[in-house]
């Protein structure tokens, strides 16, 4: 299991490998994680980033937005570029 990060000026990727067990036969599975931070100048290029065999997750601190429509117009933007 190793764990590496990197960077850059509109997103942090991570990377972490897990092994596979003798119990099972799956692995090594590789996840990725990459943190946009939300910041809305850079949501056009989300897009690049989407591709057929990924899981998306979503995820927003409710308490940092007054949950007003920006906060559901950014989710629907991304929702539909993931479509």
């Amino acid at each position: 299991k190793s764990t590496t990060t990197r960077n850059f000026p509109i997103l942090d990727i991570s990377e972490w490998i897990y092994d596979k067990t003798p119990r099972t036969s799956l692995g090594p599975v590789t996840f990725r994680i990459w943190d946009f931070g939300g910041e809305q100048e850079f949501q056009s290029v989300y897009q690049y980033f989407f591709t057929r065999r990924t899981l998306y997750i979503i995820c927003w601190k409710m308490t940092e937005y007054d949950m007003n429509e920006q906060i559901f117009e950014t989710i629907h933007n991304i929702l539909i570029n993931i479509q």
